[in-house]
């Protein structure tokens, strides 16, 4: 989902995690925020990437340290 307000443009990959494992829909989703970062970079430069979750698992798994560790280390976890 893409949006536009003035010169900000901005990419949202929205995230549900309802799979049977957190760590394995963490996985999936941060290996294609990678594969869309990597695209955006090519094709919408001035475009930030960000992933939405909802707030069960923001509680959940970035309150944790590799949830932290991501933050921290990946632009499209803020």
């Amino acid at each position: 989902m893409g949006a536009q307000k003035g010169k900000e443009k901005i990419a949202v990959d929205v995230k549900s995690f309802t799979g049977a494992s957190d760590i394995v829909e963490l996985e999936r989703a941060l290996g294609q925020c990678i594969i869309y970062q990597d695209i955006l970079s090519v094709t919408e430069p001035d475009r930030t990437l960000y992933l939405a979750v909802t707030d069960e698992v923001a509680s959940e798994i970035f309150v944790e340290a590799i949830g932290k560790f991501l933050i921290q280390k990946i632009a499209f976890f803020y």
